[in-house]
């Protein structure tokens, strides 16, 4: 991993990210919008990464609406990691495929409880 350090920081995350591709076979000069665009990548997984972090805690709470909006946002950032990235043969299995699996069993989960939590409530008050 020597040689990967003294790449430039866009290389180092394009192969940090896309790790089944060789950080040699990234070794071009690229447009300054190709840094802009993954800075832009950033600046989204930011947000998306604070706005799921920050709804966990609503949803520990008990917050139905905090549940469906944060697998609304947290769900549609990884369906494009899946479909760009997973099916594209970018990424290993660990961590990247594995991530996915999680996060999508988690939302499946999360309305499966909602869902059965919602029967019992309705059978509670008949």
């Amino acid at each position: 991993m020597e040689a990967v350090t003294s790449l430039p920081c866009n290389i180092i995350a394009i192969a940090t990210v896309a790790d089944a591709v060789d950080p040699a076979l990234l070794l071009a000069p690229y447009h300054e919008a190709v840094g802009v665009l993954i800075n832009q990548h950033g600046l989204n997984l930011l947000w998306i990464g604070t706005f799921t972090l920050v709804g966990a805690f609503y949803i520990w709470s008990g917050s139905v609406t905090a549940m469906l909006f944060t697998g609304i946002v947290g769900g549609l950032a990884d369906i494009g990691y899946f479909v760009f990235m997973d099916l594209g043969d970018f990424v290993n299995f660990v961590p990247g495929t594995l991530m996915t699996l999680v996060s999508g069993s988690a939302i499946i989960l999360s309305l499966l409880a909602y869902s059965s939590g919602k029967r019992v409530r309705e059978s509670q008050k008949d």
